[in-house]
């Protein structure tokens, strides 16, 4: 069954269906660059899978190419000692 990439085994599937993938992710804005991360990860672990069982060749693998996208890094917040005295202080109160 044919569907509307014209993708019918796994082997028609190229680099170019993979980016547009990416790429419509990112348009619908429903997942953040680290989920979409996850799934090429996913992705790329069929599709290693798929050239060990010889279904498709190293050089025609669509993930080879395709780099992780750039993540937002989580700042972190840090107390120093004042912050911990207070806090400390804080909770020690009646209420």
């Amino acid at each position: 069954m044919e569907n509307e990439l014209g993708i019918v085994e796994v082997e028609d599937v190229s680099q170019l269906h993979i980016k547009k993938y990416i790429q419509e992710r990112q348009r619908l804005g429903l997942e953040v660059n680290q989920t979409l991360n996850n799934n090429l990860a996913t992705l790329k672990v069929f599709f290693q899978y798929l050239v060990g069982e010889e279904f498709v060749d190293e050089q025609s693998n669509p993930m080879c190419p395709i780099k992780n996208l750039k993540e937002e890094k989580a700042v972190i917040v840090i107390f120093n000692n004042e912050d911990v005295e207070l806090d400390t202080k804080l909770v020690r109160l009646p209420i």
